[in-house]
């Protein structure tokens, strides 16, 4: 992504989000949750080009919700230095990773050494649209503004857009699901989301999708009484974007 209009100076190494992932399949093929993979992401950023580093879990305390206040500020305090201990070590290697050629890599520390391994593009699911759909973006073509969270805040053709990309291998079917269920909505002409503008693209892989600049509240079950005179496969579709990021007028 071109990053002129990012606060983030060129060539600066910036972490832009520090995530926990649980790993827990797709729906209809969750895991138990003894089962999920659980692991911390650093993604970072360097010219307008992602860094996604996969490393082992930093969990919290799972019984934060009944310390006392100084306890539970402690036992974050505790976590956040891990974290940036964590942080550190990534920051150590990143000369060994070029931002031009990876996306995602997982730091690995054994007998050896620690480093960072690119992860093998066979583990990377693939992502597709629909040919003739949408116009196709390649990536170097949106002027970043902001990275925040799940979206990158962009301008394109003049106008401020969201672009939601995968910010982990094992999250990658959200965005898949995203594309598929709004082109999905499109050709049914059921106008409950945002704007879809575009495929990105870099060369020939998608990566994401150009949304109209997003503004609303998540899709929520209490919504399918909408449904009411769709097909029950409708239904089914709209419930498994409860917990993502359909937006309700």
């Amino acid at each position: 992504m071109d990053p002129r209009h990012c606060s983030i100076p060129p060539n600066v190494v910036a972490a832009v989000n520090i995530s926990g992932v649980i790993e827990r399949g797709p729906p209809g093929a969750r895991l138990p949750f003894a089962d999920c993979s659980r692991y911390t992401n650093f993604i970072l950023v360097k010219n307008g080009h992602l860094l996604i580093v996969q490393s082992e879990d930093i969990p919290s305390s799972e019984a934060w919700r009944t310390m006392a206040y100084e306890d539970a500020v402690a036992d974050f305090q505790a976590r956040e230095a891990r974290i940036s201990q964590r942080l550190s070590v990534v920051a150590s290697l990143i000369d060994t990773i070029d931002f031009n050629k990876s996306q995602f890599v997982v730091l690995v520390s054994d007998a050896q050494q620690t480093r960072l391994v690119t992860q093998c593009s066979d583990t990377i699911p693939p992502l597709t649209a629909p040919s003739g759909w949408l116009p196709r973006v390649q990536e170097s073509d949106l002027y970043v503004c902001q990275w925040s969270g799940d979206r990158v805040y962009c301008i394109w053709n003049d106008q401020q857009v969201d672009v939601f990309m995968s910010f982990s291998v094992a999250n990658r079917w959200r965005v898949q699901q995203m594309i598929t269920i709004t082109h999905l909505l499109e050709r049914l002409k059921i106008n409950i989301t945002y704007e879809p503008l575009a495929i990105v693209v870099r060369g020939a892989e998608v990566l994401g999708l150009v949304m109209a600049r997003v503004e609303g509240r998540l899709l929520e079950m209490r919504d399918r009484s909408r449904t009411i005179l769709w097909p029950n496969f409708m239904k089914q579709t709209l419930c498994l974007k409860a917990d993502s990021v359909w937006m309700i007028f």
